[in-house]
This record gives C-alpha cells, structure tokens and sequence, in this order.
C-alpha cells in the first residue's frame, strides 16, 4: 500500500509557524535554551526566510554554549538579508566568542554601517573602539518631514533606527511622495548601502533644488567616501566663500572650516579660517567686534580646538611683530583677541 503526504493548507502552515514562535518566545522567556532552539527551528522549517527568528534562533544556540551553530544561524541571516544590521552585530558577538578577532571586526563594521542611523551602529562602533578600531558615527537621519502617511512614516523611522534597511528602502520606492526630506533620506540609505551613484544624483538634485547646507555637507561627505577629495574641497570653498560674502551666522562659517579639520585639511582650514576671522573679527580699534566679544558670546566654541589653538599661536605671533616695530597698541589689540581663543 502506498501512502502520501497529505499537502498541509496556506492557513495550517502559518498557524503552525505563530504558535513555533509563540511557544519558542515562551521558552525563550523562561531561559528554556534546548526548548526555544527546537520551537525556532521548526518556525524556520515553515518559513525559512524569516531574519527575526532566525536571529533569535541564533541567540537560543549561542546560550547553550553551541557557538559554531549560532555563527551559522546569525551568518545565514546576512545572507538572507545582507542589509540587516543586527544579523551581523549578533555575527560579531559569536565570532569575537570564539576569538576569530578579524571577522569579527569585519562584522561589527557592517553593523556600524548598516546600523548608523540606530542604537545598532552605536553598539558595533563600541565593540570595534574595544577592539582598537574607530569608527566614525554614521548620518543623523530626521523623518519628521517625510509626508508618506503616519503608518509609513512611522514604519519608516522605525526600519531606520533599528538597521532594517531593505524594509526602509522597500518603504520609500513604494512612496509616490517626491518631497525633498524624503529624497534626503533615500540618498543617506544609498550612501550607507553603498549605492554611491544612485546617492549621487540625488545628493546634486538636492543642492540645485536649494534644498541647503544639509544636502551640500552629504555631498562633500559622499566625494570623502568615495575619494573625490578635490571635488569636497572645492565645495567647502565655495561655500565658505558664498557665507562669508554673504554675512552668514558664524556659526555657520565656522562649521565649514571644522568639517575641514575633520578630513585632517588643517593647511586648509587655517586659510579658510584666516577669510573668516578677516570678516568676523575687528582688525583695528575701530571694527565691530573682537575675539573678546566672540569668546564672551561662547560663538568661538564653533571652531575645533586644533584650529583655534592655531590661531592663539598666529595672532601671539603677529602680536610680538607689532610690539617690536612700535605699534604698541594693537600689538596689545591682537594679544587680547588671542589670548579670547585660548581653550577654557
């Protein structure tokens, strides 16, 4: 007699997945290790696809010693979902577990990556500073004014901070919105993804849309990445340029010369800087304000220490200059507006 397996029904598949996972959440729960991986594995029979379980999957095994297996389950999920970033944070902790301090590095900066928007990055770039390696934070990412309806919104924000960004990415093609937050953000999921060229051209539609500083400070991060290092540079310039002609904030203007200390352009910077003080800072008596009025109103603080240190030395400098060649007053002058950029 021959027998055959009775085909289960869509519905009787999927109920049998939720109660797998609700009875490996309740082992789970109750520290039942060999109970939980059992409930998840079955879960995971039914429908292997699923990056959540898989992960949780993964953590049942790694608390029952079984630190090989739950590499494997944590590594199958970067497959499955090579943009999850808490598959390859989880990836990390098993390898760095079994000492095999490369790959785990190699993990934890996908994670940093991929998380950057999220508390995720923020635990990857911990493990990595324990492991020696910095990490720069990622890109703040702001959703407050994306209109994609409340729901998506809220999913959205949610994908993002949690490093789920094929669910982030799904959510914003599926958008018909064509508002420029919402651009933004696609090009900052482009950049973390490695899409250079995609974040690109909607980093350049974003300046000529006049979509501000923002869009222009990703676009110099993005040539950086990408090792167009002229073209960042050109930008800063020209932006430093247009807000010192222009009588931008100083804050503003000084916020372009740190993004040039924080790409080590410290030759650069100190010039920029130079055009800076030259609009900002009283060169004679009879100018509007001194460094004393910009140490007073704590504007300095906009400048990196490394700068400002730099400044104090040149204008000591030129002070002595002007002491010596008789010009005893703003020798003083100068003296006092170096003395305002000391660091506190």
């Amino acid at each position: 007699m021959i027998f055959f397996k009775r085909k289960k029904k869509p519905g009787q598949t999927e109920g049998e997945f939720e109660a797998s996972v609700r009875l490996g959440n309740a082992a789970n729960a109750e520290r039942r290790w060999v109970e939980a991986s059992a409930h998840y594995e079955n879960a995971l029979r039914l429908r292997p696809a699923d990056i959540a379980i898989r992960i949780q999957f993964g953590h049942s095994l790694k608390e029952q010693g079984l630190l090989a297996q739950a590499e494997r389950a944590y590594g199958q999920a970067t497959l499955d979902d090579p943009l999850d970033a808490d598959a390859y944070l989880h990836l990390g902790h098993a390898l760095k577990m079994q000492g095999a301090k490369g790959k785990a590095i190699s993990a934890y900066r996908h994670a940093a990556r991929l998380g950057s928007f999220g508390a995720i990055g923020k635990d990857a770039r911990r493990e990595l500073s324990a492991l020696g390696i910095n990490v720069p934070a990622g890109p703040m990412v702001d959703v407050s004014g994306v209109e994609i309806g409340e729901r998506a919104q809220a999913d959205l924000a949610a994908a993002l901070r949690n490093g789920r960004l094929t669910k982030a990415l799904t959510i914003i093609e599926a958008s018909e919105a064509a508002s420029l937050p919402l651009k933004f953000v696609k090009a900052q999921v482009y950049q973390v993804i490695q899409r250079y060229d995609d974040a690109l051209v909607l980093y350049t539609e974003l300046v000529a849309e006049g979509f501000g500083g923002s869009a222009s400070r990703a676009l110099r991060s993005l040539h950086i990445e990408t090792g167009a290092h002229d073209k960042a540079l050109q930008s800063l310039r020209n932006d430093l340029e247009t807000n010192i002609s222009e009588g931008a904030p100083f804050e503003l203007q000084a916020s372009l010369v740190s993004e040039l200390v924080s790409v080590s352009q410290f030759a650069l910077a100190f010039e920029a800087g130079a055009a800076l003080f030259a609009a900002n800072v009283r060169p004679e008596l009879a100018s509007a304000r001194t460094a004393i009025d910009v140490k007073r109103d704590r504007v300095s603080r906009s400048l990196p220490h490394q700068l400002a240190g730099k400044f104090e030395r040149d204008f000591l400098a030129r002070s002595a200059a002007l002491e010596k060649a008789g010009d005893a007053p703003q020798a003083r002058l100068l003296e006092d507006e170096a003395r305002a950029l000391a660091a506190d």
